[in-house]
Protein backbone atom coordinates (compact mmCIF):
# COMPACT_ATOMS: atom_id res chain seq x y z
CA UNK A 1 0.00 0.00 0.00
CA UNK A 2 1.40 3.47 -0.82
CA UNK A 3 2.49 6.04 1.76
CA UNK A 4 4.40 3.61 3.92
CA UNK A 5 7.71 5.20 3.00
CA UNK A 6 9.39 6.94 0.12
CA UNK A 7 12.54 4.84 0.35
CA UNK A 8 11.19 1.46 1.41
CA UNK A 9 9.03 -1.27 -0.04
CA UNK A 10 5.55 -0.85 1.48
CA UNK A 11 4.69 -3.43 4.10
CA UNK A 12 1.30 -4.79 5.08
CA UNK A 13 0.52 -5.26 8.76
CA UNK A 14 -1.48 -8.38 9.48
CA UNK A 15 -4.27 -7.76 11.96
CA UNK A 16 -3.79 -11.24 13.39
CA UNK A 17 -0.31 -10.23 14.55
CA UNK A 18 -1.78 -7.62 16.87
CA UNK A 19 -2.50 -8.78 20.37
CA UNK A 20 -6.06 -9.13 21.58
CA UNK A 21 -5.41 -6.48 24.20
CA UNK A 22 -4.42 -3.89 21.58
CA UNK A 23 -7.50 -4.62 19.48
CA UNK A 24 -9.89 -4.32 22.42
CA UNK A 25 -8.36 -1.23 23.98
CA UNK A 26 -10.34 1.87 23.02
CA UNK A 27 -9.33 5.19 24.55
CA UNK A 28 -12.01 7.82 25.15
CA UNK A 29 -10.66 11.35 25.65
CA UNK A 30 -13.20 14.05 26.39
CA UNK A 31 -12.38 17.78 26.24
CA UNK A 32 -14.99 20.05 27.84
CA UNK A 33 -14.58 23.81 27.62
CA UNK A 34 -16.23 27.18 27.32
CA UNK A 35 -14.83 30.69 27.28
CA UNK A 36 -13.75 30.51 30.95
CA UNK A 37 -13.28 26.84 31.86
CA UNK A 38 -11.46 23.79 30.50
CA UNK A 39 -11.16 20.15 31.54
CA UNK A 40 -9.76 16.98 30.03
CA UNK A 41 -10.55 13.43 31.09
CA UNK A 42 -9.62 9.99 29.83
CA UNK A 43 -11.92 6.98 30.09
CA UNK A 44 -11.95 3.38 28.97
CA UNK A 45 -15.60 2.75 29.83
CA UNK A 46 -18.39 4.16 27.68
CA UNK A 47 -20.89 4.56 30.52
CA UNK A 48 -18.47 6.73 32.50
CA UNK A 49 -17.75 9.09 29.63
CA UNK A 50 -21.45 9.41 28.72
CA UNK A 51 -22.34 10.30 32.30
CA UNK A 52 -19.60 12.94 32.33
CA UNK A 53 -20.84 14.41 29.04
CA UNK A 54 -24.45 14.60 30.24
CA UNK A 55 -23.34 16.53 33.33
CA UNK A 56 -21.69 19.18 31.12
CA UNK A 57 -24.09 19.31 28.16
CA UNK A 58 -24.22 23.13 28.16
CA UNK A 59 -20.51 23.45 27.29
CA UNK A 60 -18.51 22.61 24.16
CA UNK A 61 -17.56 18.93 24.14
CA UNK A 62 -14.99 17.12 22.03
CA UNK A 63 -15.05 13.34 22.40
CA UNK A 64 -11.97 11.75 20.88
CA UNK A 65 -12.25 7.99 20.34
CA UNK A 66 -8.86 6.37 19.67
CA UNK A 67 -8.47 2.69 18.92
CA UNK A 68 -9.56 -0.14 16.66
CA UNK A 69 -13.23 0.78 16.94
CA UNK A 70 -14.10 -1.57 14.06
CA UNK A 71 -13.28 -4.49 16.38
CA UNK A 72 -15.37 -3.14 19.28
CA UNK A 73 -19.00 -3.25 18.19
CA UNK A 74 -20.19 -2.80 21.77
CA UNK A 75 -18.45 0.57 22.17
CA UNK A 76 -19.59 1.93 18.82
CA UNK A 77 -23.15 0.68 19.36
CA UNK A 78 -23.43 2.46 22.72
CA UNK A 79 -22.12 5.71 21.27
CA UNK A 80 -24.37 5.43 18.21
CA UNK A 81 -27.50 4.86 20.30
CA UNK A 82 -26.71 7.67 22.73
CA UNK A 83 -25.86 10.28 20.08
CA UNK A 84 -28.41 9.01 17.54
CA UNK A 85 -25.89 8.27 14.79
CA UNK A 86 -27.19 7.09 11.44
CA UNK A 87 -26.68 3.44 10.52
CA UNK A 88 -24.74 4.39 7.38
CA UNK A 89 -22.48 6.60 9.50
CA UNK A 90 -21.76 3.71 11.85
CA UNK A 91 -20.88 1.53 8.87
CA UNK A 92 -18.55 4.20 7.46
CA UNK A 93 -16.78 4.54 10.81
CA UNK A 94 -16.10 0.81 10.86
CA UNK A 95 -14.87 0.68 7.25
CA UNK A 96 -11.32 2.00 7.01
CA UNK A 97 -11.07 1.71 3.21
CA UNK A 98 -13.79 4.26 2.43
CA UNK A 99 -13.03 7.28 0.26
CA UNK A 100 -13.46 10.78 1.66
CA UNK A 101 -17.09 11.86 1.88
CA UNK A 102 -19.46 14.33 3.53
CA UNK A 103 -22.98 13.47 4.72
CA UNK A 104 -25.51 16.10 5.79
CA UNK A 105 -28.20 15.04 8.28
CA UNK A 106 -31.02 16.93 9.95
CA UNK A 107 -29.23 16.98 13.29
CA UNK A 108 -25.56 16.95 12.31
CA UNK A 109 -22.75 16.60 9.80
CA UNK A 110 -20.54 13.56 9.21
CA UNK A 111 -17.16 13.96 7.51
CA UNK A 112 -14.85 11.10 6.60
CA UNK A 113 -11.29 12.09 5.72
CA UNK A 114 -7.86 10.58 5.24
CA UNK A 115 -5.06 11.86 7.44
CA UNK A 116 -1.89 11.85 5.35
CA UNK A 117 1.11 13.04 7.30
CA UNK A 118 4.84 12.56 7.78
CA UNK A 119 5.77 10.24 10.64
CA UNK A 120 7.37 12.10 13.52
CA UNK A 121 10.15 9.58 14.18
CA UNK A 122 10.95 8.58 10.59
CA UNK A 123 10.79 11.68 8.40
CA UNK A 124 10.78 9.61 5.19
CA UNK A 125 7.66 7.63 6.15
CA UNK A 126 4.33 9.02 5.00
CA UNK A 127 1.40 7.53 6.90
CA UNK A 128 -2.24 7.30 5.86
CA UNK A 129 -4.92 7.01 8.54
CA UNK A 130 -8.70 6.98 8.61
CA UNK A 131 -10.61 9.59 10.63
CA UNK A 132 -14.35 10.15 11.09
CA UNK A 133 -15.69 13.49 12.36
CA UNK A 134 -19.29 14.01 13.49
CA UNK A 135 -20.59 17.47 14.39
CA UNK A 136 -23.82 17.84 16.34
CA UNK A 137 -24.89 21.02 18.18
CA UNK A 138 -22.17 21.68 20.76
CA UNK A 139 -20.69 18.18 20.44
CA UNK A 140 -17.85 16.97 18.21
CA UNK A 141 -17.00 13.28 17.85
CA UNK A 142 -13.79 12.03 16.26
CA UNK A 143 -12.93 8.39 15.60
CA UNK A 144 -9.32 7.42 14.82
CA UNK A 145 -7.59 4.09 14.42
CA UNK A 146 -4.85 5.07 16.87
CA UNK A 147 -3.61 8.06 18.82
CA UNK A 148 -1.30 10.52 17.05
CA UNK A 149 0.11 14.01 17.57
CA UNK A 150 -1.62 15.61 14.59
CA UNK A 151 -4.02 17.69 16.70
CA UNK A 152 -1.66 18.45 19.58
CA UNK A 153 -1.44 22.17 18.74
CA UNK A 154 -5.23 22.48 18.71
CA UNK A 155 -5.43 20.81 22.12
CA UNK A 156 -2.79 23.21 23.45
CA UNK A 157 -4.75 26.18 22.11
CA UNK A 158 -7.83 24.98 23.98
CA UNK A 159 -5.92 24.27 27.19
CA UNK A 160 -3.99 27.58 27.16
CA UNK A 161 -6.91 29.71 25.87
CA UNK A 162 -4.92 30.85 22.83
CA UNK A 163 -6.75 32.39 19.91
CA UNK A 164 -10.51 32.42 19.66
CA UNK A 165 -11.14 28.68 19.68
CA UNK A 166 -12.66 28.75 23.19
CA UNK A 167 -14.79 31.79 22.39
CA UNK A 168 -16.50 30.00 19.51
CA UNK A 169 -18.48 26.79 19.44
CA UNK A 170 -17.61 23.32 18.19
CA UNK A 171 -18.23 24.26 14.55
CA UNK A 172 -15.02 26.30 14.67
CA UNK A 173 -13.23 23.32 16.26
CA UNK A 174 -14.56 21.26 13.34
CA UNK A 175 -12.96 23.73 10.92
CA UNK A 176 -9.64 23.68 12.85
CA UNK A 177 -9.41 19.90 12.58
CA UNK A 178 -10.13 19.96 8.84
CA UNK A 179 -7.64 22.78 8.31
CA UNK A 180 -4.93 20.84 10.18
CA UNK A 181 -5.54 17.74 8.06
CA UNK A 182 -5.29 19.73 4.82
CA UNK A 183 -2.22 21.59 6.09
CA UNK A 184 -0.44 18.26 6.51
CA UNK A 185 -1.22 17.48 2.88
CA UNK A 186 0.98 20.46 2.00
CA UNK A 187 3.74 19.15 4.28
CA UNK A 188 3.57 15.75 2.58
CA UNK A 189 3.84 17.38 -0.85
CA UNK A 190 6.86 19.32 0.39
CA UNK A 191 8.50 16.12 1.60
CA UNK A 192 7.91 14.43 -1.74
CA UNK A 193 9.26 17.45 -3.63
CA UNK A 194 12.46 17.37 -1.55
CA UNK A 195 12.89 13.69 -2.38
CA UNK A 196 12.38 14.44 -6.08
CA UNK A 197 15.05 17.17 -5.91
CA UNK A 198 17.48 14.70 -4.34
CA UNK A 199 16.79 12.23 -7.15
CA UNK A 200 17.36 14.95 -9.76
CA UNK A 201 20.70 15.83 -8.21
CA UNK A 202 21.70 12.16 -8.09
CA UNK A 203 20.71 11.59 -11.72
CA UNK A 204 22.85 14.50 -12.87
CA UNK A 205 25.92 12.99 -11.21
CA UNK A 206 25.65 9.34 -12.27
CA UNK A 207 26.23 7.95 -15.74
CA UNK A 208 24.03 4.86 -15.34
CA UNK A 209 20.86 4.34 -13.34
CA UNK A 210 20.97 2.21 -10.20
CA UNK A 211 18.26 -0.25 -9.29
CA UNK A 212 17.54 1.56 -6.01
CA UNK A 213 17.01 4.83 -7.85
CA UNK A 214 14.58 3.22 -10.29
CA UNK A 215 12.71 1.61 -7.42
CA UNK A 216 12.48 4.95 -5.61
CA UNK A 217 11.14 6.68 -8.73
CA UNK A 218 8.55 3.91 -9.08
CA UNK A 219 7.33 4.32 -5.48
CA UNK A 220 7.15 8.12 -5.76
CA UNK A 221 5.09 7.83 -8.93
CA UNK A 222 2.58 5.53 -7.26
CA UNK A 223 2.54 7.68 -4.12
CA UNK A 224 1.57 10.73 -6.18
CA UNK A 225 -1.12 8.80 -8.06
CA UNK A 226 -2.52 7.46 -4.80
CA UNK A 227 -2.41 10.94 -3.26
CA UNK A 228 -4.34 12.35 -6.22
CA UNK A 229 -7.05 9.70 -5.95
CA UNK A 230 -7.45 10.29 -2.22
CA UNK A 231 -7.72 14.08 -2.52
CA UNK A 232 -10.05 14.12 -5.53
CA UNK A 233 -13.27 14.49 -3.42
CA UNK A 234 -11.77 17.25 -1.25
CA UNK A 235 -12.80 20.22 -3.39
CA UNK A 236 -16.39 19.02 -3.58
CA UNK A 237 -16.45 18.50 0.20
CA UNK A 238 -15.26 22.04 0.95
CA UNK A 239 -17.75 23.59 -1.49
CA UNK A 240 -20.54 21.52 0.06
CA UNK A 241 -19.52 22.67 3.54
CA UNK A 242 -19.63 26.31 2.47
CA UNK A 243 -23.21 25.85 1.25
CA UNK A 244 -24.35 24.14 4.44
CA UNK A 245 -25.18 27.30 6.37
CA UNK A 246 -28.29 25.86 8.01
CA UNK A 247 -26.23 23.11 9.67
CA UNK A 248 -23.27 25.31 10.69
CA UNK A 249 -24.87 28.59 11.83
CA UNK A 250 -21.75 30.72 12.22
CA UNK A 251 -21.07 32.81 9.13
CA UNK A 252 -17.49 33.59 10.16
CA UNK A 253 -16.73 29.87 9.87
CA UNK A 254 -17.43 29.94 6.14
CA UNK A 255 -15.29 33.04 5.75
CA UNK A 256 -12.47 31.12 7.44
CA UNK A 257 -13.04 28.17 5.10
CA UNK A 258 -12.84 30.40 2.03
CA UNK A 259 -9.70 32.06 3.36
CA UNK A 260 -8.14 28.67 4.11
CA UNK A 261 -8.93 27.41 0.62
CA UNK A 262 -7.45 30.56 -0.98
CA UNK A 263 -4.35 30.25 1.21
CA UNK A 264 -3.76 26.66 0.11
CA UNK A 265 -4.29 27.67 -3.53
CA UNK A 266 -1.81 30.57 -3.27
CA UNK A 267 0.73 28.28 -1.65
CA UNK A 268 0.46 25.71 -4.44
CA UNK A 269 0.61 28.46 -7.08
CA UNK A 270 3.68 30.00 -5.45
CA UNK A 271 5.39 26.60 -5.32
CA UNK A 272 4.64 25.97 -9.01
CA UNK A 273 5.93 29.45 -9.90
CA UNK A 274 9.18 28.81 -8.08
CA UNK A 275 9.65 25.58 -10.00
CA UNK A 276 9.05 27.04 -13.48
CA UNK A 277 10.76 30.40 -12.96
CA UNK A 278 14.07 30.48 -14.94
CA UNK A 279 17.28 31.39 -13.13
CA UNK A 280 18.04 35.09 -12.94
CA UNK A 281 21.10 36.10 -14.94
CA UNK A 282 22.87 39.41 -14.92
CA UNK A 283 21.16 40.50 -18.15
CA UNK A 284 17.72 39.61 -16.81
CA UNK A 285 18.47 41.34 -13.52
CA UNK A 286 19.55 44.56 -15.27
CA UNK A 287 16.49 44.49 -17.54
CA UNK A 288 14.25 44.02 -14.51
CA UNK A 289 15.81 47.02 -12.76
CA UNK A 290 15.38 49.15 -15.90
CA UNK A 291 11.69 48.23 -16.22
CA UNK A 292 11.09 48.91 -12.51
CA UNK A 293 12.76 52.32 -12.78
CA UNK A 294 10.59 53.25 -15.78
CA UNK A 295 7.41 52.19 -13.97
CA UNK A 296 8.27 54.13 -10.81
CA UNK A 297 9.12 57.23 -12.85
CA UNK A 298 5.84 56.93 -14.79
CA UNK A 299 3.79 56.68 -11.59
CA UNK A 300 5.61 59.61 -10.01
CA UNK A 301 4.81 61.86 -13.01
CA UNK A 302 1.14 60.83 -13.21
CA UNK A 303 -1.32 63.01 -11.19
CA UNK A 304 -3.06 61.46 -8.18
CA UNK A 305 -6.28 59.71 -9.10
CA UNK A 306 -5.36 59.55 -12.81
CA UNK A 307 -2.92 56.65 -12.99
CA UNK A 308 -2.54 54.99 -16.32
CA UNK A 309 -3.79 51.43 -16.49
Amino acid sequence: MPFKGLSQVPTVVNVLELSTRELQKVELNVFIYDEETYSKHRYYNVNDVLAHIEANDTKCIWLEVNGAIQHRDDVLTQLALHFNLHLLTVEDIQTTQQRMKLDIFDDGIYLLMKMIYVEHEHKTNILEKHISIYLKDNLLLTFQEEHNQLFSQIKQRIANSRGRIKKLRTDYLFYCLVDTIIENYMIVLGTISITIEDIDAELMKMSTLKLDTLRLIYFIKHDMLHFRVLCSPLKEIIIKLQKTQDRLPRRDLFVAMRQGRKRKKRRLTRRATIIITPPVTNNNYNSFNLISARRSRRHSLSPVGHRRT
